[in-house]
């Protein structure tokens, strides 16, 4: 059964992910080479978590109503 702590749970993991995801862009952005490179790499596999995040929110919450 879920609960509403493991509800809350998900949604400042999901907020946390979001906040990540803008963070590496940011750094994607970046005018050295190795940085920019390293940050596209870490923003797909950061966006990937962030899908699975979202899914996974989106199931609790649907199973709690």
């Amino acid at each position: 059964m879920i609960s509403q702590m493991d509800i809350e749970n998900l949604d400042k993991a999901e907020q946390t992910v979001d906040l990540l995801v803008q963070d590496i862009q940011a750094v994607a952005s970046s005018k050295s080479a190795l940085l920019s490179n390293f940050a596209v790499d870490l923003t797909l596999k950061a966006a990937e978590l962030q899908l699975h995040i979202k899914r996974l929110h989106r199931a609790a919450k649907a199973d709690v109503d």
